[in-house]
This record gives C-alpha cells, sequence and structure tokens, in this order.
C-alpha cells in the first residue's frame, strides 16, 4: 500500500498513518480496539488486493489467538442480513472478539475478494451471508473455519446456519388460507435461493391442503420499485383476474405493492387483497395498512454462527431455525367487511 492509501485508510479509521502501518504488519503491537477500526476501513475500501500489502499480511506468522472475526455479506443495504451481522457481533463483544463486517454486493468475485482479504489477515473465522456460488474456503494460509449463513451450494465440510426458508412460505400460505383467501399469487426475483425456497414451500402447502395452484409472479428485483411495477401491472387486470392474496419473498416487495396508488383504486387492503412479506422489516408496522411479515431468526442465526466458530466442533452442524409469522393490518381482515367463503 502507498504512502496514499495508507493516508485514506488513516482519514477513514480516524487513527495516524503510523498506526495503520503497524496494524498492516503486525497487529499484535497494537491495541485491538484501534485494529478493529483499521481493519474495518481496509474492508470497506478494499486496499488488500495491493500486492505491496498481500505481500507483508502473508509474512506473518498465523496466530490462533486472533481475536478477529470476518463476516462477508452478499448485500450489507439488506437488513435481514444486516440484523445477522449485528447479532453476529454483539455476540463476538461478548466473547471478547472484533468482527470487522465486509460487504461482497457486486457478486461472487467481490465476496471472493473480501475472503482473500480476511484469508491474508488471519482472522479468527469467517462467517459468510449469503454467498454467491462459494462453496469453500482457500485452505493455504488460513487457520481459521467459516460458518455458512443463508448460503447454497457449500461444501459439508462447513458448519452452517439458515432459517427454515421452505417452513416459511408454508406458514404464509397457511395464514392466507385461515382468512379465506382462494386466489393466491407469490411475487419474486428468480435468482434468490432463499424466494425459492419460500415458493415451494407456499406451493407445496396450498397444494397439501387444498389441491389449490398458486400464481406465479417474476419480479426484475426483491425491490420496492420491482413492487411498485407489478402493482401498477396488476390494476390493469379484469377484477376477476386480480389475486385476493400475494405472498411477497421480502417486505420491500409488498412495500412497492403498498406505494403503488393503481392498486389501491382497483382493490381494497385487505378487503379484496391480503398482503404479507418476509423478514419483519423495522418499516412494517408504520406502513398503512400495517404489513404482515414472516420474521426471519436473525439475532439466533448471528449468535449461533459466533458459537459455531468459536467452539469448533469437529463434527459439523448444519442448524435451521423456525420463522415466525406477525400477522398486522394487511392481512386482518376488520370484523363485517367481507363474508368470507367456506373451505
Amino acid at each position: 500500500m502507498n504512502t496514499k492509501d495508507i493516508t485514506t485508510v488513516a482519514i477513514r479509521s480516524g487513527v495516524s498513518t503510523d498506526t495503520v502501518s503497524k496494524v498492516l504488519s503486525d497487529s499484535r503491537r497494537v491495541n485491538p480496539s484501534l485494529v478493529d477500526r483499521v481493519l474495518q476501513a481496509v474492508a470497506e475500501l478494499e486496499y488488500l488486493r495491493d500486492s505491496s500489502v498481500k505481500s507483508s499480511v502473508k509474512s506473518r506468522k498465523v496466530d490462533r489467538h486472533a481475536r478477529v472475526i470476518g463476516v462477508i455479506l452478499a448485500d450489507s443495504s439488506n437488513v435481514y442480513q444486516g440484523a445477522i451481522a449485528a447479532a453476529a457481533r454483539e455476540e463476538g463483544a461478548r466473547q471478547g472478539f472484533a468482527t470487522i463486517i465486509a460487504n461482497g454486493r457486486g457478486g461472487r468475485a467481490r465476496q471472493l475478494r473480501n475472503i482473500e482479504m480476511f484469508v491474508q489477515q488471519h482472522v479468527f473465522g469467517l462467517i459468510v451471508v449469503s454467498s454467491s456460488g462459494i462453496d469453500s474456503i482457500p485452505e493455504t494460509g488460513f487457520a481459521g473455519t467459516a460458518v455458512f449463513v443463508e448460503s447454497h451450494g457449500f461444501s459439508l465440510a462447513y458448519n452452517s446456519v439458515s432459517a427454515d426458508n421452505v417452513a416459511g412460505g408454508r406458514l404464509a400460505a397457511a395464514h392466507l388460507l385461515e382468512t379465506g383467501r382462494r386466489r393466491i399469487a407469490f411475487i419474486s426475483s428468480a435468482f434468490v435461493p432463499q424466494s425459492a425456497q419460500r415458493l415451494y414451500g407456499a406451493r407445496a402447502e396450498l397444494d397439501s391442503a387444498h389441491g389449490m395452484s398458486l400464481e406465479v409472479i417474476a419480479a426484475e428485483s426483491n425491490s420496492s420499485a420491482a413492487g411498485l411495477a407489478i402493482g401498477n401491472a396488476i390494476a390493469q387486470r379484469d377484477p376477476d383476474q386480480i389475486p385476493d392474496a400475494i405472498i411477497c419473498a421480502n417486505d420491500p416487495l409488498a412495500l412497492g405493492l403498498l406505494q403503488s396508488a393503481k392498486l389501491k383504486d382497483a382493490v381494497r387492503i385487505p378487503q379484496d387483497l391480503a398482503l404479507i412479506g418476509f423478514d419483519d422489516s423495522p418499516f412494517t408496522a408504520s406502513t398503512r395498512p400495517a404489513l404482515s411479515s414472516i420474521k426471519l431468526p436473525a439475532d439466533e442465526i448471528g449468535k449461533a454462527a459466533v458459537n459455531l466458530l468459536t467452539h469448533n466442533s469437529p463434527r459439523r452442524q448444519h442448524l435451521r431455525f423456525e420463522p415466525t409469522l406477525i400477522e398486522r393490518a394487511s392481512t386482518r381482515i376488520p370484523a363485517g367487511t367481507l363474508s368470507l367463503p367456506t373451505p
């Protein structure tokens, strides 16, 4: 890393350039709280791609007593992933570890760069959240271990933690059936494995309970903008072709539907159209109407991931946590406003 790069890291982390140099050459000589700040800045700026820094870091002796955990998120703007990272940081601090969080948004290549960076820093362990086709951690120079969280296709040689997304899909569908809904649709982007599992669960619940079909609507992304576009499109349908319930693969999609003025002109929510999302994002209680959602146990997942790292049993564990239904006004029919059909 050249002088200009060191200065940039120093400014980002709020320490001197001398401290940055010491951290990159031998972090054991620096106060752990300062190491945390410098490594976080390095993660954000991705300066470990610089060959001179790689060389200096590789020259360090592997220290299995390093008290740093690296967390790699597929998308730091994702509320669920952020909650997992926050829980991991809290549990790590409770056990005396600093936690560095790196954003892998941009796909597999960037996540691999983040893994390389943490391996070079000889962190105690890695938590990889929602990986994009990454099945293992490079073994060269890495004395730690890794836990894959909400990831798919990883080697079973690693521990893993996830929510039961299939159960979440079933839970959402069962709730809508209990409120008398029969024309149910599922909205999701086609490229997210967790969404596919939620779709599978919803479809299985409808099929096993009533032999009913599920309309699947593909979104361009899992964003509120994509939800808004779909809401506008649904509003153009003939009334008898509009679903009476929609499961959204995440809360932003559902928020977009709620923001569609055209959809609100065509139907009443929840009387004519029930709406439920996933993740129980912070905004769900303040939408109008308040949004029902499937809550995923982010706190438990984040803490479990850290515990799997710190205990590191030779027997690999694959933990799965159950989601819960948070019922709010978007699926709760006001008394006397709708005559429900009999199953």
